[in-house]
């Protein structure tokens, strides 16, 4: 699961959040997931996942 925190500065209200370059770095021994709400697909072996690929939500939760 992914969830921001502090995130009044990166949009206006009703706006998707602007994430510009931000990247997550996760653990890249991790299997193949899927988000529940994006239905994005984050390949095993990725070292980082672009929070601009989260589409317009704040947050995401994956699954295998």
């Amino acid at each position: 699961m992914i969830v921001p925190r502090l995130t009044t500065k990166l949009g206006q209200p009703g706006e998707s959040p602007d994430w510009d370059d931000t990247q997550l770095l996760i653990d890249e021994s991790l299997p193949e997931m899927q988000d529940l709400f994006s239905k994005g697909i984050f390949k095993k072996g990725a070292d980082q996942i672009s929070l601009k690929s989260l589409g317009e939500l704040p947050f995401a939760v994956f699954h295998t």
